[in-house]
């Protein structure tokens, strides 16, 4: 493995060795406004995703999706909404 893939690999091992005094608990009322925020300043940067055991769309290739259902190895279900820029 090597370039990006590599680094997001090393990154997300990096994030996991932290001390437990380092990961806050974010209030949910403060998840858009963080994740809105998160998108302006780091818009170009590459996102990882942890151990899916399946990933389900909207849509059927060509098509790109506008939902994306991650199911994660302990039976967890996140949805994903892709929003057009207005």
């Amino acid at each position: 493995m090597s370039g990006p893939r590599r680094e997001n690999v090393e990154v997300a091992d990096r994030a996991r060795q932290r001390p437990k005094d380092l990961i806050h608990e974010r209030p949910r009322e403060d998840w858009h406004g963080l994740l809105d925020e998160l998108t302006k300043v780091r818009g170009g940067d590459d996102v990882t995703i942890e151990h899916p055991t399946s990933i389900r769309t909207d849509s059927r290739p060509p098509k790109l999706p506008f939902v994306i259902q991650v199911v994660g190895a302990d039976g967890s279900e996140t949805l994903v909404t892709v929003l057009p820029r207005s």
